[in-house]
C-alpha cells in the first residue's frame, strides 16, 4: 500500500502555522477563534532569569560550605559547632528548595514534551481503522508545577535558624575558651 492509496487519518494532529509564516496577503485578516477540534496553544511559560538561578546556587553553596566547615569547630565546642551546622543547613534549605522544585518541574515538562512529540508522531501513522488506538493516544494535560510549600519550608528554616542561633550563643563562651585565636566582632 503506497501513500496514494492510504486513507486520510481523521485523528491526525497538524502543527499550527506560526503567524510569521502566514502569507503577506493574509496579514490584514483577523485571527480565527480556536475551534473545539483544535486545542488551544499552551500558555507561555514564565522564564526564570539566569541571574536569579546563579544567586540561588551561590547562596546554597555558601550554606553547604558553612555546614561543612562549622562541623570542624567540634574540637572547640560541640554546642557551637552544632549551632553553626544548623545555620548552614537553614541557608542551604532556604536557597536549595527552589532549585530542587525547578529541577523537578523541568524534568516533568521535558517528559511531557517528549510524550507529546511521540503521540504526534504515532497519530500521524494511524488510519481510520485504528480509532481505538487513537483514543488511547489522547494527549495528557501539561504538568502542573511542583507545589513550593513556602509556609512549611519557611517555618522549618525559621525554627532551624533560631535553634542554631541559640546553640551558637550557648556554646560561645566554651568556643572562645578553647580557641583563644578566634577573632570576634567585639575585639576588632
Amino acid at each position: 500500500m503506497n501513500h496514494q492509496q492510504r486513507p486520510e487519518n481523521p485523528f491526525r494532529v497538524t502543527q499550527p502555522t506560526p503567524p510569521s509564516a502566514a502569507p503577506a496577503s493574509m496579514s490584514n485578516m483577523a485571527p480565527r477563534a480556536a475551534s473545539p477540534a483544535m486545542p488551544a496553544a499552551p500558555a507561555q511559560e514564565k522564564k526564570q532569569g539566569k541571574g536569579g538561578t546563579v544567586v540561588l546556587w551561590l547562596c546554597a553553596a555558601f550554606g553547604a560550605y558553612m555546614t561543612v566547615f562549622s562541623a570542624f569547630d567540634v574540637r572547640y565546642s560541640v554546642v557551637y559547632a552544632l549551632g553553626g551546622v544548623l545555620l548552614g543547613l537553614a541557608i542551604t534549605l532556604g536557597f536549595g528548595w527552589p532549585l530542587y522544585c525547578r529541577s523537578r518541574d523541568g524534568k516533568a515538562l521535558a517528559a511531557w514534551e517528549k510524550d507529546q512529540l511521540e503521540t504526534r508522531e504515532l497519530s500521524a501513522l494511524l488510519t481510520s481503522e485504528d480509532a481505538a488506538i487513537a483514543q488511547a493516544l489522547a494527549p495528557r494535560p501539561r504538568p502542573e508545577p511542583m507545589p513550593r510549600n513556602w509556609k512549611k519550608v519557611g517555618t522549618a528554616v525559621a525554627i532551624i535558624t533560631v535553634l542554631g542561633g541559640v546553640l551558637i550563643s550557648a556554646g560561645d563562651a566554651e568556643y572562645k575558651e578553647n580557641n583563644p585565636d578566634a577573632v570576634t566582632s567585639t575585639e576588632v
